[in-house]
């Protein structure tokens, strides 16, 4: 009964397959058993999930699958297993045992199954695949490969389930013996090493380019290289066979991360090499686009989601088609504009267009695996990377002959130049020459002026210094002070003040220190003006109080400036002192200018704040405040311009500032007076070093009790 039962299956599988193999046992152990798309059941779980299970017979899977109508399997970038069946008859006496092999070495996963005849059911005869270990192969190769055994003069029906996860889905799969597949493996060695060899030797090439020339141009195309190495490596199985033997995520992932690095390197390569910036700018913009969009597929594609991942896998091949497709015109374009580098280019991506197309429409499907189709991408991308490697060397030749060109213009243009310049010099020494005669004329004549103003302004000095109070005036008034006096110029806008009178049976000392608008012969003139309107308000006003002694001066200084039709709107601060000396009291008036006092008592700093407004120039002014001042023994005043606060100077070039000046006063102000003014003249020289100055200095510190 089981006899008749075989005939009648064999019968039936040969009018669905018709005939899968040769008949002669020679062809069967001695060549590969090639079995053709033709001669295969298929089905595809697209729709509907196949279950296999242990009631599952050869009958069932003839009835539920389809006979495959083309040479070679291709399934295009199916997600789904696809499960198909097929029977290899050994007419031989004898069992023969081999390794059914499958010739992409990207599968991956497939589950051998065979029917077992004996115990009527399938049996699983091996599993391999490029997501599992390359350990579970039979046979060390690279291409997926499962051992089995061919009872004699039987037929052996095989069921096989196969997934890719997205990945371009077309296989070949033969019946071979070890040793023709050993041999296969060292022709494809020896095929892929020159390969590989090309694609190394173009790699070092570029890498010297780049350190030669330091051309980002070469560092572009070094990207391309290497991920286009690695792309081929894992789409060609070695590097599942010898790097990432047992990872399944590298050998899933790598194939559309370095796709997309790689067509983001080409990308910038193209850019640069043709300069789209230059010729067809919103071309380039297009270009960085696309650029952005396939680092962003680069980042997706190492996303562990089955979506996503089929979705990178599908976009890297359509957009290097398309791109590739796009760079041709765009390359006959700038070859048209007479960029004569362009003609390699050109040339160089018309091969690989030729070689791409072919291998992303059978990842499609659209064409059948053949020599070309299978192997076009490695001849088509080696002839492109040595053309474009001639491209480049092209444009450096092309760089270099400009180079030359340019500088020969520029020597000879500087030539012309040089000489020209002998004319024009040898013209202008005779003019210099009498230039000279008559200059050193005109300079001994300014050097004889300018002794006489230096002359001039050091006898103002003069003037000024006789009009300041005197030393021996100084000793008479005062109990004990100091005074730090450094003009800008030769002479100065600050000025002290000082002078004694009695009025009213009393006795009063005044003292002040000015500031007047501007600085040397400006500035020196306005306090020759400043310093009599003070001696005169004091011998005017009626009571002697130096806010109506600041008054008097400002309606004496703006008569002064009055008889102008220009208004005149300079002025002068003031900080302003009267001591009644019969009833020993202490009053202080300020314009601009604040007053303070040290107590060494206390350690503390007083300021008084003066009245905001000048002396002569302003608007809206009111009358100035007399400040009663109470004294201990022992506390300093301290009278001062800006000059010394305002000075620039120090490590850092900054303004002294108030704050700086009272801390170091601070510290010093239990010295005598005269120690103390010598101490700040240091501290001033230490801190304007090499700086200009910027105005008067002028500080008095008065003890009087």
């Amino acid at each position: 009964m089981r006899s008749i039962l075989s005939l009648l299956f064999g019968c039936l599988m040969y009018s669905q397959l018709s005939a899968t193999t040769s008949p002669y046992i020679s062809e069967l152990v001695e060549s590969p058993l090639e079995i053709e798309g033709e001669k295969l059941l298929y089905y595809h779980s697209a729709t509907r999930e196949f279950q296999l299970s242990e009631q599952t017979t050869p009958e069932d899977i003839v009835s539920a699958f389809s006979l495959y109508t083309k040479k070679s399997p291709n399934f295009g970038f199916a997600r789904e297993d696809v499960w198909i069946a097929f029977i290899i008859e050994n007419p031989h006496t004898r069992s023969i045992s081999g390794y059914l092999q499958f010739d992409n070495p990207i599968i991956d996963v497939i589950d051998v199954y065979y029917w077992d005849q004996e115990d009527h059911k399938f049996k699983i005869t091996g599993q391999t695949g490029d997501q599992r270990d390359f350990s579970m192969r039979s046979l060390d190769s690279r291409y997926p490969n499962v051992f089995t055994s061919l009872p004699a003069e039987q037929q052996s029906f095989f069921l096989i389930r196969l997934n890719n996860g997205g990945e371009q889905f077309h296989f070949g799969l033969s019946f071979q013996t070890s040793k023709t597949i050993l041999e296969q493996d060292h022709f494809h060695q020896f095929f892929f090493g020159i390969y590989f060899g090309i694609l190394l030797f173009v790699l070092l090439f570029n890498v010297f380019l780049y350190f030669s020339m330091k051309e980002k141009l070469s560092l572009y195309y070094i990207g391309y290289l290497f991920s286009l190495g690695i792309l081929q490596l894992s789409l060609n199985g070695f590097g599942k066979e010898f790097v990432w033997t047992n990872s399944g995520f590298l050998a899933n992932h790598i194939n559309p991360l370095f796709a997309s690095m790689g067509v983001f390197f080409l990308i910038l390569f193209v850019r640069s090499f043709l300069q789209l910036k230059k010729i067809l700018p919103k071309i380039d913009r297009s270009f960085v686009i696309i650029s952005y969009v396939v680092l962003l597929n680069s980042v997706l594609s190492v996303i562990p989601n089955a979506h996503i991942y089929y979705f990178s896998v599908l976009a890297i091949n359509v957009i290097t088609l398309l791109l590739t497709l796009a760079i041709i015109p765009v390359a006959l374009y700038a070859w048209k504009q007479h960029f004569k580098s362009a003609r390699y280019f050109t040339l160089a991506f018309l091969v690989l267009i030729i070689a791409v197309s072919a291998f992303v429409l059978k990842n499609f499907g659209v064409i059948e695996s053949n020599p070309f189709s299978d192997y076009g991408m490695q001849y088509g991308s080696a002839l492109e990377v040595i053309l474009l490697s001639v491209a480049i060397v092209d444009r450096f030749k092309q760089l270099r002959e400009k180079a030359i060109k340019r500088l020969n213009e520029v020597n000879e243009f500087r030539k012309r130049i040089n000489e020209e310049l002998e004319i024009k010099i040898r013209e202008r020494t005779r003019e210099v020459v009498q230039q000279k005669q008559k200059i050193e004329g005109q300079h001994a004549e300014l050097e004889f002026k300018n002794k006489e103003m230096v002359s001039s302004i050091s006898y103002a000095r003069r003037i000024q210094d006789a009009i300041l109070p005197s030393l021996k005036k100084l000793d008479q008034s005062l109990p004990e002070y100091g005074i730090l006096y450094i003009p800008r110029d030769i002479v100065a806008g600050d000025f002290y003040w000082l002078k004694n009178i009695r009025k009213d049976d009393q006795n009063y000392i005044c003292f002040a220190v000015a500031d007047c608008t501007g600085h040397g012969v400006p500035g020196a003139m306005m306090s020759v003006l400043c310093h009599n309107a003070l001696n005169s308000a004091l011998d005017e006003v009626d009571q002697v109080t130096p806010g109506k002694i600041l008054d008097k001066v400002d309606e004496l200084l703006k008569e002064d400036l009055s008889g102008t039709e220009n208004q005149i709107r300079d002025g002068m601060d003031i900080s302003l002192i009267c001591w009644n000396t019969t009833t020993q009291e202490v009053f202080w008036a300020g314009a601009n200018n604040a007053l303070w006092i040290f107590s060494e008592h206390k350690d503390t700093i007083r300021e008084v704040a003066p009245d905001k407004q000048a002396i002569g120039w302003g608007e809206n002014k009111t009358p100035f405040t007399s400040h009663a001042v109470s004294l201990l023994p022992g506390d300093t005043l301290v009278l001062y311009t800006d000059g010394f606060a305002d000075q620039f100077g120090g490590e850092k070039g900054k303004k002294y500032k108030s704050r700086n000046l009272k801390n170091y006063i601070l510290n010093l102000q239990s010295s005598a007076l005269p120690q103390l003014t010598d101490q700040l003249s240091e501290e001033f020289s230490e801190w304007k070093q090499q700086e200009e100055q910027v105005d008067d200095v002028c500080i008095m510190t008065v003890r009087l009790f």
